[in-house]
Formats: structure tokens, sequence, C-alpha cells
């Protein structure tokens, strides 16, 4: 419920942004923008976070592991001012050992679109969207037990994101980028036990909320 609460509250607020950065875009369409139709764009972002903790409990005094990276890159074609289209492409894994040692990794790809509200400055907001395939591998290890339970969830299926940031474009070529995104993926999987020898069919669905800060290159159109 809490879920569905902050999705509807995150699409709201992108829609009054979009809507109100709307109107102040309609000015002179001659002003300065470093995202000119016909120039290429590049953009990388991404995380690696690894922590330990040696948090005791009265069943377990082990340390608890955790390790997680996050990649993405965007391959873009500016095809009218301000307004970019391309290649969205992400990848992550989590990892966490503690009673049960869990790894989880979900790679994306699809098409993305960017739209800059950048007027005679360097930096300005942007909204954005993708829709991705999703590919989703989960393994979850209950140690506790002899043998121990080994379960592995696979599947794959379709996502959209939706967000909104700020970039700051330094000499025309190079700039900085900071979003917020909402992503929520159906996955369509099975679920096996290597213990008691089963395996079903599941349906779910995966959202996030998250934070991304990278860097983006912007190329002239090549002349022949």
């Amino acid at each position: 419920m809490a879920s569905t609460k902050c999705k509807y509250q995150f699409v709201t607020l992108l829609g009054l942004l979009v809507v109100a950065l709307s109107l102040s875009a309609q000015q002179d369409s001659l002003r300065f923008t470093s995202f000119s139709k016909g120039r290429s764009l590049v953009a990388l972002s991404g995380s690696i976070n690894s922590a330990v903790d040696n948090k005791t409990s009265p069943l377990s005094n082990v340390n608890n592991v955790y390790n997680n990276y996050k990649i993405d890159a965007r391959l873009a074609k500016i095809v009218a001012r301000n307004l970019s289209l391309g290649l969205y492409f992400s990848t992550s894994k989590y990892s966490s050992e503690q009673f049960v040692k869990t790894d989880t990794e979900v790679l994306t790809i699809g098409p993305h679109f960017a739209y800059y509200f950048t007027q005679d400055q360097p930096g300005g907001l942007f909204i954005n969207s993708s829709f991705m395939f999703v590919n989703y591998f989960e393994r979850s290890v209950f140690t506790a037990l002899t043998p121990p339970l080994d379960e592995f969830a696979t599947g794959k299926g379709f996502a959209f994101l939706l967000g909104f940031g700020y970039t700051y474009v330094v000499f025309d070529r190079v700039g900085l980028e900071v979003s917020m995104n909402y992503r929520q993926a159906r996955i369509y999987g099975e679920v096996e036990n290597n213990l008691y020898n089963t395996k079903s069919s599941e349906k779910f669905n995966r959202i996030d909320l998250f934070f991304n800060f990278g860097f983006i290159v912007l190329f002239d159109q090549v002349k022949e």
C-alpha cells in the first residue's frame, strides 16, 4: 500500500513538473542550448558499495557482509532541440551474507527519452523515461540447515522508468547529471528449490526508487 501511494505521489509530482517547465520552455527557440539537433550524447553513471558489520544477537554472532554495484549507460541522438532519443542499459548486483546468503542480479535494456529544459545557460532541469526489457536472477542459500536450503529465482519481463534531474554542461561538451528515478518491473519467472526438488512459476513486481549521479559527453554532428 505504501509503495502504491509513493508511486502515485511520484507520478503526480513529475506531471506537475512537466507542466510547469513546459510553460517556461515556450520561449525564444533561437536561444542557445548545448542540446542542439544533430548532436550525439553518451552518458555513464554508477556506484559500488561494500560494508561489513559485526552486530551480534542471541541467535548469531557472525559478521554481516553487504556488497552491491550498479552501472548505467546511455547512447542517444539529439533528434530535435533539447530532445534526445536513444538506448538505455543498466546492470546491477546486490548481495548480502547474514542468516541467508542472497545474490540478486538485474539487467535492463531498452529505448530512452529525455528532454532538457536548458535556455541560454550551462545547466537546467530535465525529464527522462524508458521502456525496458528485464532479465532477473536471484539465489538464496539458508546455511543454518543441513543440507543448506538453496533456492533459485530466474525470470524475464518488462519495466518502465520515469525520472527528473539537473544537468550542468561545461565548455558545451561535458556535463554532470544528477537525477531521481522511479522504476517498476513486472517479471515472469520460475523458482527452483534444490532441497525439496520443486519448481514453480511466479509473477512478481520489483520497484526501485533511486538517485543517479554521472556524467555526459556531447559530440557534434559529423559533416560530410
